[in-house]
C-alpha cells in the first residue's frame, strides 16, 4: 500500500513541477499565472516531502519532520491571491498583499528552534506525533490553529470564485467559461481538503484514533488535484495559452455574431425589468456605471445594447422612462405641481426636464396639460 501511495504522490509532485514551469512561462495574464505557478510549485514541494515521509527512514532523514506544516500556510494564501487577481478583485500584487503570509511567518519563526534543533528532538516529536499519537498540547494546538487559518482562506477563495461563477454570463468567450469551471473545481477541492484536515486535527486533540492513511489524505487529494489541472489543461489548452490576438478577435467576432441577438434581447429585457419594477430611473444621480452595477452587465455592453436595440443613448433611454412617469402623473392630477413631479421622476434640473419633455411631446408641460 505504501509503495503505491508513494508512487502516486511522487508522480503528482513531478507533474506539478512541470505544470508550474508551463504556467510561469505563460504569456497571458502573466501576474496571475505566475502566482498560480508558484502555488502549484509549493504544492509539489509539499508532495515531495510527503513522498520522503513515506519512503525514507525518519531517523536518518530528520529534515523531513514537521516540514510540510508551514507550507500549507504558503500555497493556500497564494491561491487566494491568484483568485483575487483572476476575479479582478486585485489588479496587481502590492506590498500590502504580504499580510496574507503573516501566519506562515509566525509559525516559521515559532519553529526555528525546532528546525535548527537536534535530530533527537525531531525524532522524539515524530514518534510522539505520528507513532504513539500522544503529541503535546502545544503541538496539537499549533496544528489546529494552522488548519483553522487555511480553512478560513479556503472559505474566502470559495466565496470569490462563486461570485465569479455567478457573473460569468457577462463573458461571451469559451475561454472565460472554461477558466471559471476550473477555478470553481479547484476552490471546492481546497475547501474540502482543508475542512478534512481541520476535522482530523480536532479528532487528534480529542484522542480519537483514525486510520493512518487519513494522515496522507490531503497529500492524495492535492496529487489528484494536480492531475486534474493537467488533464483539464490538455482538454482546454486556451485556459493558459489562449489563441493569438488576431485569432482571438476573429473567434470573438464570430461568436458575437452568432449570439448577439439572443444575448442583447435577454440583457435588454433584464434592464427594462429593473426600470419598470424598481423604477431606478427615479434616482437623479443614476449614471451608466451605477446602472451597470445594478443590472450586473458591463457598462460598455449596456450602452451598446441600448443603442442597438432602441436607437437611444443611455441618458435618453433613462429620461424616456422619466418623461413617461411625468406624463402619467400630469394626467392623474387636477392641479399638478409640474416641477415637483419632474424631480420625483428623477430629473435634477428644470432646464433638463423642459428640454426632454418638449423633445418627447413637442409641447411644453403647461401646453401638454391643456
Amino acid at each position: 500500500m505504501n509503495s503505491i501511495l508513494s508512487l502516486v504522490i511522487l508522480l503528482g509532485a513531478i507533474q506539478g513541477g512541470v505544470l508550474s514551469v508551463v504556467l510561469f512561462n505563460s504569456k497571458v495574464n502573466r501576474t496571475a499565472n505566475k502566482v498560480l505557478s508558484i502555488t502549484v510549485f509549493t504544492i509539489s514541494l509539499a508532495l515531495l516531502l510527503a513522498y520522503f515521509q513515506v519512503t525514507l527512514d525518519y531517523r536518518l532523514y530528520t529534515f523531513q519532520i514537521k516540514s510540510i506544516l508551514p507550507l500549507s500556510l504558503v500555497f493556500v494564501p497564494l491561491f487566494y491571491l491568484y483568485t483575487k487577481l483572476s476575479t479582478k478583485e486585485n489588479k496587481q500584487i502590492t506590498l500590502y498583499d504580504l499580510k496574507y503570509f503573516l501566519p506562515f511567518i509566525v509559525i516559521f519563526i515559532y519553529n526555528i528552534p525546532f528546525y535548527f534543533g537536534s535530530s533527537e528532538e525531531k525524532i522524539e516529536y515524530f514518534e510522539r506525533e505520528n507513532i504513539s499519537g500522544s503529541a503535546f498540547w502545544s503541538d496539537q494546538l499549533e496544528i489546529v490553529l494552522v488548519n483553522v487559518v487555511i480553512f478560513a482562506f479556503s472559505i474566502l477563495i470559495f466565496l470569490l470564485v462563486r461570485k465569479m461563477r455567478k457573473n460569468f454570463e457577462d463573458e461571451v468567450s469559451n475561454y472565460s467559461r472554461e477558466l471559471v469551471k476550473l477555478m470553481f473545481f479547484m476552490a471546492f477541492s481546497i475547501l474540502t481538503f482543508t475542512l478534512t484536515g481541520l476535522i482530523l486535527s480536532l479528532l487528534q486533540i480529542w484522542g480519537i484514533h483514525y486510520p493512518e492513511i487519513l494522515d496522507f489524505l490531503t497529500a492524495i487529494g492535492s496529487t489528484l488535484l494536480i492531475y486534474f489541472i493537467g488533464y483539464y489543461t490538455l482538454l482546454h489548452p486556451r485556459i493558459f495559452h489562449p489563441l493569438k490576438q488576431e485569432e482571438t478577435k476573429k473567434e470573438n467576432a464570430k461568436l458575437e455574431v452568432e449570439n448577439k441577438e439572443i444575448l442583447y434581447d435577454d440583457f435588454l429585457a433584464k434592464m427594462v425589468l429593473r426600470m419598470e419594477t424598481d423604477k431606478i430611473y427615479r434616482n437623479p444621480e443614476l449614471t451608466l456605471q451605477s446602472f451597470s452595477d445594478k443590472v450586473n452587465i458591463p457598462s460598455y455592453l449596456v450602452s451598446k445594447i441600448i443603442n442597438t436595440k432602441t436607437g437611444l443613448n443611455f441618458y435618453n433611454f433613462v429620461n424616456r422612462y422619466r418623461i413617461e412617469e411625468v406624463k402619467q402623473e400630469l394626467k392623474k392630477s387636477t392641479s399638478p405641481k409640474i416641477m415637483q413631479i419632474a424631480f420625483a421622476a428623477g430629473f435634477n434640473t428644470k432646464s433638463s426636464f423642459y428640454n426632454y419633455f418638449k423633445k418627447d411631446t413637442g409641447l411644453s408641460p403647461k401646453d401638454y396639460i391643456k
